[in-house]
C-alpha cells in the first residue's frame, strides 16, 4: 500500500478515514520496483483546521497595530513568521537572511544582527528579546495557522493519556554551542552520550564557552533531578586542532558494562592520525569496576584511570569517527566507529568481557574500485545485531544526491556481531567482513537535491518491522515510512508529511512493545506521534504550545521493570545568543496498553 499521510498538523482525528481512502498500492521488497508517487493533498481538512482557527483568533483575519513598529504587524504569511530550521548537526536547512516586511526585519536585526547576516533561525523567530515574536508583535494563534493546526484540539492534548510529562530537570546552564565552527554549531547533546543503567541516568557533554570546551560527564538517580558531575581534563580540540574553531563531529559516547558497572568514554575525534595528534587522535578513558553504582558523595574523577589512546593494546586506532556502545544480552559492551573519510570508510565493533576488549573487527569490506561511506547504527533488538544504513558516494554526490542514497539491511541470527549476518529474508549469509552491500539494498526514497543521511529501523515485539528515511525535499520535510507485520512478505510505504522536522531530534522514531512514537520539535517545543505497530497512522498524542524553547533535543527511553516506558529527552535551550546554553531533561511516561 501505498499513502500519503498529512498529518496537517494537526488535523489528525481525520486521519484514519483519510488513510483508508487513500489509493493503495503494493511496493515489493525488490531494489529495482517503482512504486506510484501519487498524492493527497488534504486541501480540504487543512482550509477546515484554518477556519477553525480564525474562528477562535479572529484578530489573525486583519493586521493589527504593534507599537514596537509603529505600524501594522507583519501579514500572517508572512516569512518573518518562519524560520531555518537545522539538520542533526545544527546545520541550516534553508538560508533565509531577514524577512520580508522590512520594518520586522529592521527591529530584529539591529536587536540580532546574526538575523540578517548569517541566518534567520529560530532565535529570530521565537526567543524572548531579540525575535519577530517580540518585536513584531506576533499575534495569538499564529503558530497554530503557520502549521495548519487545528488550535483546540492542540491545546487538549498538551498531555494524553498515551503520554504524559512528568517532571523537567536543568542539567546545566553551560552547555558548548560552538559560535565558530566547521559542519555545525551543535556538540552537546550530540552522539552517543546518553546511557540509563540501573536507575542511573548517565550523559557526556562538553562545558561551554569556547574558552573552556572540558569533558564532562553527568548523573542523576531516575526521579531525583539532582545531577552531579564530573569535569575531566580533555578540552575539545577544534577543528583540525583550532581551538577557535568547533568541530560538530567530536561528540562523546558513554558506556556502562553490565558486567562488572564499569564506565567507558570515547570522544573528540574525527579521523585524526598519530602523526598529527600524538595525544589526541584516540581518546578513551575508563572507570574502576563499580563505579556507575557509587553513591553521590564518591561520584569524581577518582574513578576513572588517565585517559589512554588505545581499547587493546597493540591494534591501531587511528582515523576513527562516531564512536558509540550498545550491549547484548550477555552483558557485552559493544563498540562501534568508523575508519576513513565519508565515501571509503569502514565500520569497525569491538567487544570487553569485564576482563579486556577484544581485537578489532571490520564490519564490511570495499575494493579499491568502489568506494561507499556507511552511515546509520547498529542496534541489538530480541537476541540479535541488527544494521540499518545508507550509503554515500562520489558519484551520487555528482548525481546530485544530498548526501546519501538508500536504506540498506542486515543482521545475525544471534547476539554475536562475529556471526553470519544475512539480508532482510534471511538469505545470502555473509562472513565478515561484508564484502557486498547490493543484497542488502531495500528501498531507493530518496532523489536527486533531496538532503537525506542515516534512515532509522524499528522491530516491535510483535516483530512488525519499520524502516522510516528523513528527507528534507523543496526544503520541506518529506518523511518516507516503510513497513510491514511480521506474517506480511510485502512492505507498505507511505509519506508521512506536517510533523515537524524530524532531524532536530536525535533518536525521534521509538518503540515500546507494539507502539512507536515519532519525536519532533514545533517551533521549538516538543510534538510527539503515536501509531500501532505495523501501521502508519500516527496520531498527536502530545503537544505543549506554551514554555521553552529548544533548538535540538536527544531521546532515550527506560523500561522500569519490563513494564513502565520512560521517555528522556534531553534539550538544548534557546535563550539568547552565545556560546554556552542550558540543556534541560524532559521526563515523559508512556502508556502501553498492558501497563
Amino acid at each position: 500500500m501505498k499513502s500519503i499521510i498529512k498529518l496537517s498538523l494537526f488535523f489528525v482525528i481525520l486521519l484514519h478515514k483519510q488513510t483508508s481512502n487513500n489509493a493503495k498500492r503494493i511496493l515489493k521488497k525488490d531494489k529495482n520496483s517503482k512504486p506510484n508517487k501519487k498524492t493527497n493533498s488534504n486541501k480540504n481538512n487543512i482550509t477546515e483546521s484554518k477556519q477553525n482557527i480564525f474562528n477562535k483568533f479572529p484578530e489573525l483575519q486583519t493586521q493589527q497595530y504593534c507599537p514596537t513598529l509603529d505600524s501594522l504587524t507583519p501579514s500572517i504569511d508572512s516569512n518573518c513568521w518562519k524560520y531555518n530550521d537545522v539538520d542533526e548537526d545544527g546545520i541550516y536547512l534553508t538560508d533565509q537572511k531577514g524577512c520580508d516586511n522590512q520594518l520586522c526585519q529592521n527591529s530584529v536585526c539591529a536587536c540580532d544582527d546574526y538575523c540578517c547576516t548569517t541566518s534567520w533561525d529560530i532565535q529570530c523567530r521565537v526567543s524572548k528579546t531579540c525575535s519577530a515574536r517580540v518585536l513584531c508583535c506576533e499575534p495569538a494563534g499564529l503558530d497554530f495557522y503557520t502549521s495548519g493546526i487545528d488550535s483546540s484540539f492542540l491545546i487538549s492534548l498538551s498531555s494524553s493519556a498515551e503520554v504524559t510529562l512528568l517532571d523537567l530537570s536543568i542539567l546545566t546552564t553551560e552547555a558548548l554551542y560552538f559560535s565558530n565552527f566547521k559542519f555545525g554549531p551543535l556538540i552537546s547533546p550530540k552522539g552517543d552520550c546518553v546511557q540509563i543503567y540501573e536507575g542511573y541516568i548517565f550523559i557526556g557533554w562538553y562545558r561551554g564557552g569556547m574558552d573552556d570546551r572540558h569533558v564532562m560527564l553527568s548523573r542523576s538517580k531516575v526521579g531525583v533531578n539532582e545531577w552531579t558531575h564530573i569535569e575531566f581534563p580533555h578540552q575539545h580540540i577544534g577543528f583540525q586542532g583550532n581551538i577557535t574553531i568547533g568541530d560538530s563531529h567530536n561528540s562523546i559516547a558513554v558506556g556502562v558494562s553490565p558486567i562488572d558497572d564499569s564506565i567507558h568514554l570515547l570522544y573528540d575525534m574525527h579521523a585524526y592520525s598519530k602523526n598529527k595528534y600524538p595525544d589526541d587522535y584516540f581518546n578513551y578513558c575508563y572507570s574502576v569496576d563499580g563505579a556507575a553504582l557509587v553513591n553521590d558523595e564518591n561520584w569524581n574523577i577518582a574513578l576513572f584511570y588517565p585517559k589512554q589512546n588505545y581499547l587493546r593494546a597493540g591494534s591501531d586506532y587511528q582515523r576513527i569517527t562516531y564512536p558509540a556502545f550498545m550491549t547484548t544480552p550477555s552483558g557485552l559492551l559493544v563498540t562501534k566507529y568508523r575508519i576513513g573519510g565519508h565515501t571509503y570508510a569502514k565500520i569497525v565493533l569491538n567487544s570487553y568481557d569485564g576482563i579486556s576488549w577484544s581485537a578489532p573487527k571490520v564490519w564490511n569490506k570495499q575494493p579499491y574500485n568502489d568506494k561507499y561511506g556507511v552511515y546509520g547504527g547498529f542496534s541489538v533488538r530480541q537476541g540479535k545485531f541488527h544494521m540499518c544504513f545508507s550509503r554515500r558516494t562520489n558519484e551520487d554526490i555528482n548525481k546530485g544526491y544530498r548526501y546519501n542514497r538508500g536504506i540498506y539491511y542486515a543482521s545475525t541470527k544471534d547476539e554475536s556481531y562475529e556471526s553470519k549476518w544475512f539480508n532482510l529474508n534471511g538469505e545470502e549469509k555473509q562472513s565478515l567482513p561484508i564484502s557486498s552491500i547490493d543484497n542488502l539494498h531495500l528501498f531507493d526514497p530518496s532523489q536527486p537535491g533531496d538532503n537525506y543521511h542515516a534512515p532509522n529501523f524499528i522491530l516491535t515485539q510483535d516483530e512488525s518491522t519499520h524502516f522510516i528515511a528523513k528527507l528534507i525535499r523543496n526544503l520541506k520535510s518529506h518523511n518516507v515510512h516503510y513497513y510491514k507485520t511480521k506474517n506480511e512478505t510485502i512492505f507498505q510505504e507511505s509519506i508521512i508529511e506536517n510533523t515537524g522536522n524530524l532531524r532536530s531530534v536525535q533518536g525521534n522514531f521509538i518503540t515500546t512493545k507494539n507502539k512507536i512514537y515519532l519525536v519532533t520539535l514545533h517551533l521549538g517545543r516538543p510534538v510527539i506521534f503515536m501509531t500501532n505497530a505495523g501501521a502508519s497512522d500516527f496520531q498527536l498524542v502530545y503537544y505543549d504550545p506554551v514554555g521553552q524553547v529548544y533548538g535540538h533535543a536527544k531521546t532515550s527511553v527506560w523500561i522500569e521493570g519490563g513494564k513502565f516506558f520512560h521517555l528522556y529527552l534531553f534539550a538544548l535551550a534557546i535563550n539568547e545568543r552565545s556560546d554556552r546554553h542550558p540543556i534541560e531533561v524532559l521526563h515523559f511516561l508512556l502508556t502501553d496498553e498492558e501497563s
